[in-house]
């Protein structure tokens, strides 16, 4: 009352106002009382889940809370790293002598299954293979090599240096018959009048980017998006809720740290983490 008073006496309010701002007073501050309850319920759900450290705020746990924190993070990274997919995400130090060994062979696999497809060599690790698994790799990339050069239209992308000398005249033979085969295209006509240049948006924005590219997978509810190309790239949190819902094989263009669904025309902020 004697805030409402005071007001009163200053003529800043009538005699009524007074009283309801004394009265909404414990109100207001019930609610705030009960926005911090949910709060700090929410974080101890993010906590105890494990996925998400970085979004943990430890300084609201009790001890125990901390504990099962702790319990859950070593889980969750464990399932991530045993995926063996994903090295760069798997924080090693948090694993055990006896997990580290489980990971080393689970990121092995998951490598030698990349690599035995002979088709992106630059993501093959080849020091985690056996000299078996090389032999195979080799013959692998080998064979993709030659398919690429024996459908002759595309010479750049054929590594001759991998090929037999009956291959490479197989490969002349066919970059031949595709040059023969490629339509011709006539010249422009001339004309005495040149049509004014028009600035295209959409190709300046492309000018910095790399297209061709797809969502492989989506991972963490969006906070992880991994592409067809190998990379890796970690979402901003405030675009989560947008990633989350993107689906595999959606065409995407990266641009620096932004992501663009095609498909969807919508864009998040990405760091690349691998």
């Amino acid at each position: 009352m004697m805030v409402g008073g005071f007001l009163r006496a200053a003529g800043l309010i009538p005699a009524f106002a007074g009283l309801c701002l004394v009265s909404a007073v414990p109100v207001f501050a019930g609610f705030q009382s009960a926005v911090a309850q949910v709060t700090t319920e929410q974080n101890l759900r993010t906590c105890l889940d494990g996925r998400y450290p970085s979004l943990c705020d430890r300084t609201r746990l009790t001890p125990s809370q901390r504990q099962q924190a702790d319990t859950a993070e070593r889980a969750a990274n464990l399932n991530t790293c045993l995926d063996g997919r994903y090295p760069s995400l798997c924080r090693h130090a948090l694993l055990t002598p006896e997990e580290r060994g489980r990971v080393d062979a689970a990121e092995r696999r998951a490598n030698f299954e990349v690599c035995r497809t002979g088709q992106t060599p630059s993501l093959c690790r080849r020091h985690l293979l056996t000299p078996d698994q090389q032999r195979v790799v080799n013959a692998a990339e080998r064979q993709h090599n030659l398919t690429v050069c024996l459908d002759g239209r595309t010479p750049s992308l054929c590594q001759r240096n991998l090929l037999s000398a009956e291959e490479k005249r197989r490969v002349a033979e066919a970059e031949r018959r595709a040059g023969a085969n490629a339509p011709r295209v006539s010249p422009p006509l001339a004309t005495t009048q040149r049509a004014p240049a028009t600035s295209s948006p959409r190709r300046a924005r492309l000018s910095g980017c790399e297209d061709g590219l797809w969502i492989d997978r989506v991972a963490a509810n969006g906070a992880i998006l991994m592409l067809s190309d190998g990379s890796v790239w970690r979402v901003d949190p405030v675009d989560t809720v947008v990633s989350s819902i993107w689906l595999p094989v959606t065409d995407v263009i990266v641009c620096d740290d932004e992501i663009i669904n095609v498909d969807d025309r919508e864009s998040v902020a990405a760091r690349r983490v691998r």
